[in-house]
């Protein structure tokens, strides 16, 4: 009889074992890409706003993030190239500093008139929260205060 080798009924153990360990891991590695998914979008938009803020402040233009169903735009509205500055809208050669896409399972709500809101660059600024949801299993709300300055709760 040889001994070298893997006999039938090691190679199907071997086989059970391994399938079996990946039934108990894959919803735990799928359930952490969810929430690595999420947090990772929370942290975007946070650091997003803290540049539309800083762009804002440091050379007092106009600059608005404008959330749509599935992302968020940030762009300064100061009339460039045509355009009308202040009006809320992107037109003529204002620069565009954001655009992102949230991932599907991702929604973003917020409080803010028309789903949008710009840093002023000077003063005061409208407050208000914005809400990230996933699934309704995990939430987070973004506070913008008057003075726009930026905070997470969890």
């Amino acid at each position: 009889m040889n001994t070298r080798g893997l006999s039938l009924v090691e190679l199907v153990t071997v086989l059970g074992i391994i399938s079996v360990g990946s039934l108990v891991a894959v919803p735990a590695v799928l359930k952490w890409k969810t929430g690595a998914d999420f947090r990772g979008t929370a942290a975007r938009l946070v650091s997003s706003l803290q540049y539309a803020r800083s762009y804002s402040y440091t050379n007092c233009e106009l600059v608005v993030i404008d959330f749509h169903e599935k992302g968020y735009e940030i762009f300064v509205d100061n009339g460039e190239g045509n355009g009308h500055a202040g009006d809320w809208v992107r037109n003529g050669n204002e620069r565009l500093l954001v655009a992102h896409q949230s991932p599907a399972s991702v929604s973003i709500d917020t409080n803010f008139s028309s789903e949008r809101f710009r840093f002023k660059g000077y003063g005061r600024n409208q407050p208000g929260s914005i809400f990230l949801n996933q699934s309704n299993l995990l939430n987070t709300r973004i506070v913008v205060n008057v003075l726009g300055r930026i905070r997470v709760e969890y």
